[in-house]
């Protein structure tokens, strides 16, 4: 844990905030990282712990962190020195009495029957768990993590054996004489024990004090709100950006390098957490109606979820005439880190239709080229084997993205999974129309202000971009509309506000 300047600490006892977050801020870009940037820099009269899991030790800041920041801690899930990293001030005398400690009759004593109870609740009946018992559970081996060797633990052969015979024990349950899932080699049991063992990692890491834990996912991460919860009363409040389990469904399904095991392992791995995140937080805030509904199916009790939309800088992305891009050429722009999750395959082939119909047009799609190579790489032959190297362009990560929506006509948004994206709001307000896939909160952000469109579909979403782009004057009445309802709706102050008040209102410790 890094504890910042005097200068971020105050002098004074404020209510304090440990802001849980994972793959995102302050590390990387994207909406989540947005949302958690206006938060924190927006509430200044809170102080924040930032808690952060990480893929690897040792990330670059990619934000600046506010004054209100007292300290910052990673828990990298991967890495030689993983767990090192997230106790990097623990004592060596301390680390070695752990390492003493962690014998391998202690560990099947003491930890192994607590993973048991969270192995069954992967490989045993998912309609009728016990989220108390499992809750329970998952606080005896923090408890145990916490004063024990992590990296010896997991490697104990007590842990390989529990592992070992529940995967077992699965692959008997869901077999049969006329069918069976592929038996999972001895390779795939390692593999997603190692993974196990990764996602757990926030099990063993100590948090600072606070008076109540925020997280931004209900993922790994949430285990260290989870535990507080359950150990000693300290609130949770989650925040629903995308679905943790919806996406990881997606994302592992169209993984064609997983095996069946470890597709399936992963998806209940993220179910798993999803569920008892839900029956543990105190609040459960979804960035849009549609996560709200899918909380519920999920498990979330209906009285604690409390929509709060994602909001803009109507100052920062401020509406220029519509009509009248920087452009030369007819310019669609898109906001989008090259990802499979944001199909930009998809838009590839839709730009090709685009352009049999308006020649001269241009689409620029700014977003990460870096977090996933082997997808960026498929962009650019389809860019190629669609002779589309004129008209479309991968331009990377822009430092400045109020300087991008007026670059074009329209905007346009093509992926298969959303929350309440900020690409759309960010458009709304600088009076750009938006062409987007009928997604997540997408249709719950423009309203009548944009045009909504099938998924995965080039042929429906490059007629909407045609359609706007013939036609000017509809493409003015939707910016202007646009900008009236993100001012109307989307303000960062409504946003500032609502946190505000549940940070006050929520209880320092209250027992369930």
């Amino acid at each position: 844990m890094t504890l910042l300047p005097a200068a971020h600490q105050g002098g004074q006892r404020r209510r304090t905030i440990g802001f849980l977050t994972e793959g995102t801020y302050p590390y990387a870009g994207g909406g989540v990282s947005t949302w958690s940037d206006l938060l924190l820099s927006g509430l200044p009269e809170f102080d924040f712990h930032v808690i952060a899991a990480t893929s690897q030790p040792n990330q670059r800041l990619r934000y600046e962190l506010p004054p209100n920041v007292c300290s910052l801690a990673e828990i990298p899930l991967w890495g030689a020195n993983a767990i090192d990293a997230i106790r990097p001030k623990t004592a060596v005398t301390t680390l070695i009495r752990q390492k003493s400690v962690t014998l391998e009759v202690v560990i099947k004593r003491a930890f192994v029957p607590s993973f048991r109870t969270w192995l069954a609740s992967l490989f045993e009946d998912p309609q009728s768990p016990d989220w108390q018992g499992l809750g329970q559970a998952m606080l005896r081996m923090a408890r145990f993590l916490r004063e024990h060797d992590y990296d010896r633990t997991f490697r104990s052969t007590a842990v390989w054996q529990a592992y070992e015979g529940a995967v077992e024990k699965w692959y008997r349950s869901v077999s049969d004489e006329t069918s069976s899932p592929p038996t999972p080699s001895k390779a795939e049991i390692v593999t997603t024990l190692g993974w196990l063992a990764a996602m757990l990692r926030p099990l063993g890491f100590v948090p600072p004090v606070v008076d109540l834990f925020h997280t931004t996912i209900a993922s790994s991460v949430s285990l260290v709100g989870i535990v507080a919860r359950l150990g000693q009363g300290i609130p949770l409040l989650l925040t629903e950006h995308g679905v943790y389990l919806r996406e990881r469904a997606i994302s592992a399904s169209a993984d064609p390098t997983l095996s069946f095991f470890e597709k399936y392992l992963l998806v209940r791995i993220a179910d798993v957490c999803t569920r008892l995140c839900y029956h543990v937080a105190d609040v459960i805030a979804p960035v849009c109606k549609f996560n709200g509904v899918w909380g519920e199916r999920l498990g979330a009790s209906p009285e604690k979820i409390q929509v709060i939309y994602n909001a803009v800088d109507s100052q920062r992305f401020l509406a220029l005439d519509p009509t009248e891009p920087e452009a030369k050429w007819p310019t669609v722009v898109a906001v989008a880190n090259i990802i499979p999750i944001k199909d930009i395959l998809t838009l590839i082939r839709a730009a090709a239709r685009v352009r049999a119909e308006v020649p001269e047009v241009r689409f620029l799609i700014y977003g990460s080229l870096t977090a996933d190579p082997a997808y960026v790489e498929q962009c650019r032959a389809l860019i190629r084997d669609l002779n589309l190297k004129k008209v479309v362009y991968l331009a990377g990560r822009h430092a400045h993205p109020e300087q991008i929506y007026p670059q074009g006509d329209l905007t346009v948004l093509s992926s298969i999974s959303e929350a309440f994206p900020f690409t759309v709001l960010e458009s709304l307000s600088c009076g750009r129309p938006v062409v987007a896939t009928d997604v997540g909160g997408v249709a719950e952000a423009l309203g009548d202000t944009g045009i909504v469109v099938r998924p995965c579909s080039p042929t429906d979403l490059a007629s909407a971009i045609i359609e706007l782009l013939h036609n000017p004057e509809d493409r003015r009445a939707l910016g202007i509309k646009g900008r009236e309802r993100a001012l109307k709706h989307f303000q960062v102050r409504h946003l500032l506000d609502a946190y505000a008040q549940l940070y006050t209102e929520l209880p320092s410790v209250t027992m369930l």
